[in-house]
């Protein structure tokens, strides 16, 4: 039976919604707290500790040349935060069929969903994926994946080797 796909991506992420903190889902009415132990975390790097990884080289080689103190980055995460133009994360969500046709039990698809968070960065190159989540505990719902990235671009200009474009 042919499906749906449904594939969303925006500038806005929730880290503590995706990895279930009851900070948040406790006044998120549409989870349902006895199901999220059928949730995967396929991958959790915190935000802060990605930026570190992808770009501390980088920004380290990029200050070395900078002969005014005021041009120098503390911290790239930082910079990229304050940036109205550009998000720190920016996140897809997938999900295959709805949940008439296919629910928050659908092996198939979740297989499909994990299959598909693996092979991103293949994919993607330079789309740094720093959380993926599959999610099943929303009863009105379908299961679904939520993917976390930042963006990363070589450049002759600026920062060497990587930046955010």
């Amino acid at each position: 039976m042919p499906k749906t796909i449904s594939f969303h991506n925006g500038s806005a992420w929730s880290r503590g919604h995706n990895i279930r903190d009851e900070r948040y889902t406790n006044k998120q009415e549409h989870i349902d707290p006895t199901l999220t132990v059928n949730n995967v975390t396929l991958r959790d790097v915190p935000v802060r500790q990605a930026y570190d990884e992808i770009f501390s080289s980088a920004v380290a080689e990029y200050n070395e040349k900078q002969k005014r103190a005021d041009r120098r980055i503390d911290s790239y995460y930082d910079k990229i935060k304050a940036d109205k133009k550009k998000n720190p994360v920016y996140e897809v969500i997938v999900q295959i069929g709805d949940k008439s046709d296919t629910g928050n039990s659908a092996v198939a698809e979740r297989q499909a969903l994990e299959r598909f968070a693996q092979e991103w960065e293949q994919r993607n190159p330079n789309l740094r994926l720093i959380g993926a989540y599959i999610h099943a505990d929303e009863p009105d719902g379908t299961v679904h994946a939520h993917l976390d990235y930042i963006p990363v671009a070589e450049c002759s200009r600026g920062m060497p080797y990587t930046k955010q474009p």
